[in-house]
């Protein structure tokens, strides 16, 4: 079947809050599929959110 990865809070990482493209890059690198469950911060422009 298939897998599953689980972030713990992101915000914390080194570059998320700097929009940091490597960041983002890594984060990518971890899925196919992504789901965004922090509506409330879905507007910041953060490595796991713009990136």
């Amino acid at each position: 079947p298939g897998q599953v990865v689980l972030l713990e809070n992101v915000r914390f990482n080194v570059g998320e809050k700097k929009d940091a493209d490597a960041l983002a890059q890594r984060y990518a690198a971890l899925c196919d599929v992504f789901v965004m469950d922090a509506f409330g911060t879905a507007h910041r422009a953060q490595a796991s959110t713009h990136g």
